[in-house]
C-alpha cells in the first residue's frame, strides 16, 4: 500500500548501500516543542516515491534486519540520492535497543528519507508499529521514513501526511525467530500522532480486534 503515485522514476538507478517549578518548566518545555512542530513545513522529497524505491527499501531493511534482531539494537540512517543520480543509503548506525539517532548526511546527498530498525522482539515493548517519537521526529525534520519491525513489518512515514502507513505485514522482510504476533490488541494499517499516543497511554479502542 503506497500513499503516493508510483512509477519508476527517470534517471534514478538503484544500487544498494552498506527512540513545583520543575513541573512548570516541562510542561513550558514540551508545549514549545508542541508548538514548533506544528509550524514545521514540509521540506519536500528529492524524488516522488516509486515502486522501485520501495522494493530498494525492503531488500535493504532486510538484509539489517538480521544484525538489528541478533545484537537486539536498532539501526538507523538515511535512503539517499547521491550526485550521480543513485539511490544508495547512509552507513546504518547502532543505536540502543530503543533508540537510535542517525549521522548527518554528507554534503551533496539528497535525503528521501530516514530508516530505523525496531531491534529483537520483546512482548514487553509494543515494537510491531512506531511510536509517537519516531512519527514527530520525522515530521519535525520534514522528511519521510520507513521502519522495519521484529515481526517483519514495514511502515512508511509520511511527514506531509503526519502519518504511518503499514507498507507490508508480517515477514515481509527477515523476522525475529522468537516473535509472538499481538492476540489482545491488533496493529492497524495506519495510525497519526492521536491514535499513536493513544495507544502508548493504553487505550487501544481504535485498534482492539480490527483485523
Amino acid at each position: 500500500m503506497i500513499p503516493t503515485p508510483s512509477g519508476i522514476e527517470q534517471g534514478v538507478t538503484m544500487i544498494v548501500g552498506t527512540k513545583s517549578g520543575l513541573l512548570a518548566l516541562a510542561l513550558v518545555v514540551l508545549s514549545a516543542c508542541e508548538s514548533q512542530l506544528q509550524k514545521t513545513s514540509y521540506a519536500g522529497r528529492a524524488l516522488p516515491l516509486t515502486e522501485g524505491e520501495v522494493t530498494f527499501v525492503k531488500s535493504f531493511l532486510s538484509d539489517l534486519q538480521s544484525r538489528s534482531i541478533s545484537q537486539n539494537r536498532e539501526y538507523c540512517g538515511y535512503f539517499v540520492v547521491n550526485s550521480d543520480g543513485n539511490l544508495t543509503t547512509t552507513p546504518p548506525l547502532r543505536g540502543r535497543e530503543a533508540g537510535c539517532r542517525p549521522a548527518d548526511a554528507e554534503r551533496g546527498l539528497k535525503i528521501l528519507a530516514s530508516y530505523h530498525t525496531h531491534a529483537a522482539y520483546a512482548p514487553d515493548f509494543d515494537s510491531e508499529l512506531p511510536s509517537s517519537d519516531d512519527l514527530r521526529a520525522d515530521i519535525f525534520e520534514g522528511i519521510d521514513g520507513y521502519i522495519s519491525t521484529p515481526g517483519g513489518r514495514v511502515w512508511y512515514i509520511s511527514a506531509e501526511q503526519r502519518n504511518a502507513t503499514l507498507l507490508c505485514g508480517e515477514n515481509c522482510v527477515v523476522s525475529d525467530p522468537n516473535y509472538k504476533p499481538e492476540t489482545e490488541y491488533s496493529v492497524a494499517d495506519s495510525y497519526d500522532l492521536a491514535t499513536l499516543e493513544a495507544r502508548e497511554q493504553g487505550n487501544h479502542v481504535l485498534q482492539k480486534n480490527q483485523q
